[in-house]
């Protein structure tokens, strides 16, 4: 497993939380471009204590990779 520094881990963690709450839907690679992390599965572990976060595996041009996106009608009462 990759080890993340505290401070990049932090801003990375603020980041993709914001790219979900503003509806994205999200890939690795788009994480990758976006955030400059290959560490979605992690990221995702984590908020997924907060946020309702689903997934689903996708196939596209022969890859198969999973999409993740913030449930709509959640609301986060902290």
């Amino acid at each position: 497993m990759a080890m993340i520094s505290q401070k990049n881990g932090e801003a990375n963690l603020k980041a993709i939380r914001e790219l979900f709450e503003s509806g994205s839907i999200l890939t690795v690679l788009d994480v990758l471009r976006s955030v400059g992390t290959i560490e979605l599965r992690h990221y995702v572990a984590i908020l997924r204590k907060d946020l309702d976060i689903s997934d689903r595996w996708v196939k596209r041009n022969g890859k198969r990779f999973k999409e993740y996106w913030l449930e709509r009608g959640y609301q986060d009462d902290k």
